[in-house]
């Protein structure tokens, strides 16, 4: 499941809001047979959830039908999370990743000289 793994990397919550089709709009879809078969197959519909900062599930999948999904969030293990990534550490690459500064700023036009054009050779 895509969403856990967003949330373990993102050290945040993830609310999966997903569709539940019903058979009236199936069929205002106009949906080929094949379509049709995969919209109403009961592993494809739906699917919310809410997962935690560490991938956990703590509410649903809700398949197939309508319905609200509640959880807990206790917003302290987002920060948890955030605290035991390694940003500063392994990712930390002076010799690949450098950030180099203008303290000057931008200039609108430059003037160049071609040799002979400022009086010399």
């Amino acid at each position: 499941m895509k969403s856990r793994a967003f949330a373990g990397m993102a050290g945040c919550f993830v609310v999966s809001a997903c569709a539940a089709l019903d058979e009236t709009t199936l069929q205002a879809l106009d949906l080929t047979g094949e379509e049709g078969a995969r919209l109403r197959d009961p592993g494809f519909a739906g699917g919310s959830v809410i997962i935690d900062p560490r991938g956990r599930i703590l509410a649903g999948p809700l398949t197939g039908q309508e319905g609200i999904l509640y959880a807990d969030c206790d917003l302290a293990e987002m920060v948890k999370m955030k605290l035991t990534q390694d940003f500063a550490g392994h990712y930390n690459r002076p010799d690949i990743f450098q950030l180099y500064v203008n303290k000057d700023g931008p200039e609108l036009y430059a003037r160049y000289t071609t040799h002979g054009e400022d009086g010399g050779e």
